[in-house]
Protein backbone atom coordinates (compact mmCIF):
# COMPACT_ATOMS: atom_id res chain seq x y z
CA UNK A 1 0.00 0.00 0.00
CA UNK A 2 1.24 3.76 -0.75
CA UNK A 3 0.25 6.80 0.71
CA UNK A 4 -0.35 8.20 -2.76
CA UNK A 5 -1.00 7.04 -6.30
CA UNK A 6 0.43 8.06 -9.73
CA UNK A 7 -1.37 9.89 -12.91
CA UNK A 8 -2.07 7.62 -15.74
CA UNK A 9 0.09 9.43 -18.17
CA UNK A 10 3.50 10.83 -17.80
CA UNK A 11 3.99 14.47 -17.66
CA UNK A 12 6.80 16.67 -19.63
CA UNK A 13 9.44 14.97 -18.11
CA UNK A 14 8.93 11.25 -18.66
CA UNK A 15 7.79 10.68 -15.48
CA UNK A 16 4.55 10.76 -13.33
CA UNK A 17 3.30 13.14 -10.79
CA UNK A 18 1.92 12.24 -7.40
CA UNK A 19 -1.99 10.84 -8.24
CA UNK A 20 -5.21 10.39 -6.63
CA UNK A 21 -5.54 6.52 -6.41
CA UNK A 22 -3.21 3.91 -6.53
CA UNK A 23 -2.94 -0.23 -6.01
CA UNK A 24 -2.92 -2.26 -3.19
CA UNK A 25 -0.91 -5.80 -3.11
CA UNK A 26 -2.32 -8.41 -0.57
CA UNK A 27 0.51 -11.73 0.06
CA UNK A 28 0.27 -14.31 2.28
CA UNK A 29 -1.27 -17.80 2.52
CA UNK A 30 -4.97 -17.35 3.81
CA UNK A 31 -5.34 -15.02 0.18
CA UNK A 32 -7.37 -16.45 -2.67
CA UNK A 33 -5.14 -15.11 -5.12
CA UNK A 34 -5.13 -15.01 -8.58
CA UNK A 35 -7.64 -12.92 -9.47
CA UNK A 36 -8.10 -8.75 -8.70
CA UNK A 37 -10.41 -7.66 -6.30
CA UNK A 38 -12.44 -4.27 -6.81
CA UNK A 39 -13.63 -2.75 -9.82
CA UNK A 40 -10.94 -1.57 -12.44
CA UNK A 41 -12.60 1.42 -14.26
CA UNK A 42 -9.63 1.08 -17.09
CA UNK A 43 -7.58 4.06 -18.24
CA UNK A 44 -9.72 5.46 -20.93
CA UNK A 45 -9.89 9.37 -20.29
CA UNK A 46 -13.45 9.20 -19.69
CA UNK A 47 -12.50 6.68 -16.22
CA UNK A 48 -10.11 9.30 -15.46
CA UNK A 49 -10.52 10.90 -12.01
CA UNK A 50 -9.98 14.66 -13.43
CA UNK A 51 -9.19 13.67 -16.74
CA UNK A 52 -5.54 12.89 -15.60
CA UNK A 53 -5.80 10.05 -11.78
CA UNK A 54 -6.62 6.46 -11.32
CA UNK A 55 -10.20 6.48 -10.08
CA UNK A 56 -10.58 5.55 -6.66
CA UNK A 57 -12.97 2.41 -6.05
CA UNK A 58 -12.01 0.82 -2.78
CA UNK A 59 -10.98 2.42 0.43
CA UNK A 60 -8.17 0.97 1.39
CA UNK A 61 -10.16 0.47 5.02
CA UNK A 62 -12.10 -2.09 3.35
CA UNK A 63 -8.75 -4.24 2.52
CA UNK A 64 -7.03 -3.59 5.74
CA UNK A 65 -10.13 -3.80 7.61
CA UNK A 66 -11.02 -7.67 6.41
CA UNK A 67 -6.89 -8.68 7.24
CA UNK A 68 -7.01 -7.14 10.85
CA UNK A 69 -11.09 -8.85 11.50
CA UNK A 70 -10.60 -12.36 9.88
CA UNK A 71 -7.21 -13.11 9.87
CA UNK A 72 -5.61 -10.73 13.15
CA UNK A 73 -8.91 -11.61 15.07
CA UNK A 74 -9.33 -8.07 15.77
CA UNK A 75 -13.60 -7.80 15.28
CA UNK A 76 -13.43 -4.35 17.30
CA UNK A 77 -12.98 -2.55 13.67
CA UNK A 78 -14.24 1.01 15.42
CA UNK A 79 -10.97 1.37 17.33
CA UNK A 80 -8.82 0.42 14.17
CA UNK A 81 -10.56 3.10 12.35
CA UNK A 82 -12.45 5.66 14.12
CA UNK A 83 -15.52 7.14 12.82
CA UNK A 84 -15.53 4.57 9.90
CA UNK A 85 -17.84 2.21 8.99
CA UNK A 86 -16.21 -1.05 8.46
CA UNK A 87 -18.95 -4.07 8.93
CA UNK A 88 -18.02 -7.42 7.56
CA UNK A 89 -20.62 -6.81 4.68
CA UNK A 90 -18.22 -4.49 2.92
CA UNK A 91 -15.55 -6.11 3.14
CA UNK A 92 -14.08 -8.05 -0.25
CA UNK A 93 -13.99 -11.75 0.33
CA UNK A 94 -10.49 -11.70 -0.48
CA UNK A 95 -9.30 -14.13 2.47
CA UNK A 96 -9.95 -17.85 2.78
CA UNK A 97 -12.52 -18.74 5.31
CA UNK A 98 -10.72 -21.52 6.10
CA UNK A 99 -7.54 -20.25 6.66
CA UNK A 100 -8.62 -16.68 7.87
CA UNK A 101 -7.99 -16.80 11.62
CA UNK A 102 -5.46 -19.84 11.50
CA UNK A 103 -2.19 -18.05 12.51
CA UNK A 104 0.74 -18.88 14.83
CA UNK A 105 0.87 -17.19 18.30
CA UNK A 106 4.81 -17.53 17.67
CA UNK A 107 7.02 -18.63 15.29
CA UNK A 108 10.06 -20.84 16.78
CA UNK A 109 13.53 -22.09 15.44
CA UNK A 110 16.40 -24.05 16.91
CA UNK A 111 18.58 -26.13 15.51
CA UNK A 112 17.02 -29.27 15.42
CA UNK A 113 13.91 -27.69 13.83
CA UNK A 114 14.65 -25.44 10.77
CA UNK A 115 11.23 -25.77 9.86
CA UNK A 116 8.76 -23.08 10.62
CA UNK A 117 6.75 -24.21 13.70
CA UNK A 118 3.52 -22.87 14.80
CA UNK A 119 3.34 -23.00 18.61
CA UNK A 120 2.49 -21.12 21.96
CA UNK A 121 6.36 -21.47 22.94
CA UNK A 122 9.81 -22.17 21.86
CA UNK A 123 11.11 -25.25 20.44
CA UNK A 124 13.05 -26.08 23.36
CA UNK A 125 13.51 -23.97 26.81
CA UNK A 126 17.30 -23.84 25.89
CA UNK A 127 16.99 -23.37 22.05
CA UNK A 128 19.14 -20.02 21.39
CA UNK A 129 16.76 -18.21 18.87
CA UNK A 130 18.99 -15.57 18.36
CA UNK A 131 21.72 -17.64 17.86
CA UNK A 132 20.05 -19.62 15.24
CA UNK A 133 19.07 -16.66 13.34
CA UNK A 134 22.33 -15.23 13.18
CA UNK A 135 23.96 -18.75 11.77
CA UNK A 136 21.06 -18.96 9.50
CA UNK A 137 20.30 -15.67 8.27
CA UNK A 138 16.31 -15.66 9.46
CA UNK A 139 14.88 -12.85 10.54
CA UNK A 140 12.81 -13.03 13.35
CA UNK A 141 9.10 -13.34 12.27
CA UNK A 142 9.49 -14.20 8.97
Amino acid sequence: MSEFGRTARENGNRGTDHGHANVMFVLGGPVKGGKVYGRWPGLDPSQLYEGRDLALTTDFRQVVGEAVARHMGNKNLNAVFPGYENQPSKFLRLLDSAAAGRRPTAVGFCRDHLQRRESSSPCQPKCDQQKHYRDHNIRPGV
